[in-house]
């Protein structure tokens, strides 16, 4: 904590893409298992992971991708489980 971290550019590009996992197209399932939409992208704010996820209502919210939010990730069925604060998808529209 505190302390400088350098990267210098040859290590950044050596990133594989088995860093990061791909989740467009997941579907994001609440804890009370409705359907809440579907991932269309990742988005890698400083400090804060948003995922883009366009609605059963065809309207677009930002969910915080948060380890305290995932119940679950299914890889095969490409399904999120989330259990989400009351009112936040209220608050993006």
């Amino acid at each position: 904590m505190g302390c400088r971290v350098y990267l210098t550019s040859d290590a950044a590009s050596k990133k594989s893409d088995k860093d990061q996992v791909d989740l467009r197209g997941y579907k994001v399932r609440l804890a009370d298992n409705r359907f809440l939409g579907v991932v269309t992208e990742v988005i890698e704010n400083p400090g804060q992971w948003l995922f883009n996820v366009n609605t059963t209502k065809g309207e677009e919210i930002l969910i915080p991708l948060h380890e305290d939010l995932i119940i679950s990730i299914d890889k095969r069925k490409k399904i999120i489980r989330m259990d989400l604060p009351e009112g936040l998808t209220e608050i993006n529209l």
